[in-house]
């Protein structure tokens, strides 16, 4: 079985291919709700203890088995595709439609990008906690890759060293 066969089974079985979480929580806790709107439901009956705080929503797309020809995705060679899509709840613990109030980042994954990092939950945190620090959004619908975000945020000083584990093999 091949690494990409692997984890698409590993995110299956522990259904981790979108979750939300607290950035001011301490530990990185995955909250496991599918959608936007039952996640408003389950926060709108604590207003007062999420309001004006950040959330943020990660979703995974595993594309190596995609064929389509006609798919830029499969022309890209994109095998993982992973968003970052941060909200400023507001007053009523809505998640905030305005532009100050949302930082977005879709991540593409190459083969070429395997060669730098497989991914991890470790790696998908510290991606998040510097998207948030620096205000950085890369909203490609394509994908923006990630040996070039990480190229990016190392220029500004931040270490992705401890993070990063290259796969084997390529």
């Amino acid at each position: 079985m091949n690494y990409m066969d692997s984890l698409h089974d590993q995110l299956e079985e522990k259904d981790l291919w979108s979750f939300w979480v607290f950035p001011d929580r301490s530990g990185f806790i995955k909250i496991k709700i599918s959608t936007e709107e039952k996640f408003e439901k389950i926060i709108s009956k604590e207003v007062n203890k999420y309001k004006n705080r950040w959330v943020v929503n990660i979703r995974l797309a595993d594309l190596h088995n995609e064929t389509d020809p006609t798919s830029h995705r499969v022309r890209e060679g994109i095998m993982l595709m992973l968003k970052i899509n941060a909200h400023l709840l507001d007053e009523n613990a809505k998640i905030s439609c305005v532009r100050s109030g949302r930082q977005s980042c879709n991540i593409a994954w190459t083969v070429d990008d395997f060669k730098v990092t497989k991914i991890s939950f470790k790696l998908i945190e510290r991606l998040m906690y510097t998207m948030l620090k620096t205000g950085r959004t890369c909203p490609f619908f394509t994908g923006y890759p990630l040996r070039d975000l990480i190229e990016e945020f190392e220029k500004d000083g931040y270490d992705f060293s401890d993070v990063l584990n290259p796969l084997a093999g390529l």
